[in-house]
């Protein structure tokens, strides 16, 4: 037996306070007495060794089959998730492939005008501060006639 049912059974001997090494409904854990009738096989009202042996590997095979349809539908989910993408990828793909395709080729004309945009200077734009502004002539003083 596993570990932890040697633990649990344990602790069910334990709950014998009688020492008779059967539970009686009144010595079972509150949890077992609710399931009491369906452990108790031979139906004497007491739960034997046996019994409880059978009870734990019950719910233990219940558990490990209700884990492996969890792991099962979580591959399944995953699986389909992986494929919804590579759909994704390849439908996007292909779209770009027919895009190309079926694009329409570009007229000559427009690939002189593009290589013209390209190929032309933007004309300078002179600063303010740049530009000459024309000097004011200073006025030209007469000199005084000297008296003499």
């Amino acid at each position: 037996m596993p570990d932890h049912a040697t633990a649990i059974l344990g602790r069910l001997q334990t709950a014998d306070t009688d020492k008779d090494g059967k539970l009686s409904r009144s010595e079972a854990p509150t949890r077992l007495q609710e399931h009491f009738d369906k452990i108790d096989l031979d139906k004497d009202g007491k739960l034997d060794k046996a019994e409880l042996g059978k009870a734990l590997s019950a719910m233990g095979r219940h558990v490990r089959e209700s884990m492996e349809k969890r792991r099962d539908e979580m591959v399944k989910r995953v699986q389909e998730a992986r494929s919804k993408l590579q759909d994704k990828a390849t439908d996007k793909a292909a779209a770009e492939k027919h895009a190309e395709k079926h694009a329409a080729p570009k007229k000559p004309i427009d690939k002189k005008i593009e290589e013209k945009k390209s190929g032309e200077k933007k004309p300078e734009v002179k600063k303010a501060a740049e530009k000459k502004v024309p000097e004011k002539k200073a006025a030209t003083k007469k000199p005084k006639a000297t008296e003499s």
